[in-house]
């Protein structure tokens, strides 16, 4: 089966951590003998055609994105088809087009009206999810997803926030590489880190505060926080004279042995879509510390009554949370970290995500 991924982000040398869900899923489909490529576009200019690992990617540059809106985007959507058509030239036409969030269904389903393409659609955005796309675009989403084969929401939260759009929406959720993400040699007991976006719903301050609350009783203790946003300056000054470093958003290699390292990792957010992150940290034994932010439970249903994943409150003080760090490692267990490792593994692994997948793929395919 042929399946073109159509994403409205992806990795590019200024985002290299854009699109991790996406690529994650793209390349297990591929080890399970799925022909996937995926197209999408941004404002970088970049080659037509790469390669990331054994997966083939095309980008085209528009500087209007594509959108929702039919009559004010037909330059937009335009361009979206010309490409598509070059991609037809270039790889064939495919089975099934997989829209990867709500951004992309307008070129989605105008691929559906001129070429009966069947379409699905997965959705991983926290602006669905905290219901935060206004009335009309709303109204917009029901009208492509009236087209649409599937509807898929990666996390129980997400589906709550999707059924004012669709009646029947499928789980399905992200996926991480369990042979990329493995234990460490050493852990420091006295580092933590936190990986994401340095926006205000990622609420990277808060994890500053409780590590310099923490260093009170780890002198030698530092912080790295991996990640870029609008958010860094403010982040910097105010963690200012303190040992916590910022590297910037940088691919997975150039992170995963300080990770691996960490005591704990800190994840703030007010509200995910899922929480790729904490897989991540779980898969290499670094027990994680995080506010109940929807999509976690996603993760925390899997594995319940572990000293792994701790799920605090979002009011919990600095002091709170620097007691629940001491205690995720004062209670660690190597037994109890490869139990939690194997469970995840079961579940959100390449294997039963992309067997899930192909199952849709196939009930399309059929139907059509």
């Amino acid at each position: 089966m042929h399946v073109l991924f159509i994403t409205s982000w992806f990795e590019t040398p200024s985002r290299p951590t854009a699109g991790k869900a996406v690529k994650d899923l793209a390349i297990a489909l591929h080890r399970q003998g799925i022909s996937v490529s995926i197209l999408f576009q941004s404002f970088e200019r970049l080659p037509w055609q790469s390669k990331s690992g054994d997966i083939d990617v095309f980008h085209f540059r528009s500087l209007s994105r594509t959108k929702f809106y039919p009559v004010f985007n037909i330059w937009s959507l335009r361009k979206g088809i010309h490409y598509f058509q070059q991609y037809v030239n270039n790889k064939g036409k495919p089975d099934l087009i997989h829209i990867h969030s709500y951004s992309s269904l307008a070129l989605g389903h105008e691929i559906y009206r001129l070429f009966k393409i069947p379409f699905l659609y997965t959705e991983h955005s926290s602006q669905i999810a905290e219901q935060k796309i206004g009335f009309i675009k709303k109204e917009i989403v029901k009208y492509y997803l009236k087209d649409s084969k599937e509807t898929v929401a990666v996390s129980e939260y997400l589906k709550k926030a999707m059924l004012s759009f669709k009646a029947n929406v499928r789980i399905i959720p992200n996926t991480i590489n369990f042979d990329f993400f493995v234990p460490g040699v050493n852990r420091k007991e006295e580092q933590l880190i936190m990986i994401n976006l340095l926006t205000e719903n990622k609420q990277v301050y808060k994890g500053i505060d409780a590590f310099k609350c923490w260093k009170s009783k780890h002198t030698n203790g530092k912080m790295y926080i991996i990640g870029d946003g609008p958010e860094k300056s403010s982040l910097e000054r105010l963690a200012e004279n303190e040992k916590i470093y910022f590297p910037g958003e940088q691919k997975e290699s150039d992170w995963i042995e300080i990770l691996q390292s960490s005591a704990c990792l800190l994840l703030m957010s007010k509200s995910e879509t899922f929480g790729v992150v904490i897989l991540e940290a779980l898969a290499c034994h670094i027990p994680v510390i995080c506010f109940d932010n929807g999509g976690v439970q996603e993760i925390a249903q899997c594995i319940p009554n572990t000293h792994m994943l701790s799920i605090l409150d979002s009011s919990a003080s600095d002091m709170a949370i620097a007691a629940a760090i001491d205690a995720s490692n004062k209670n660690f267990s190597i037994d109890e970290a490869i139990r939690v490792r194997k469970v995840l593994n079961n579940q959100f692994g390449y294997t039963p995500v992309s067997s899930a997948y192909m199952e849709v793929y196939n009930e399309i395919h059929n139907r059509n």
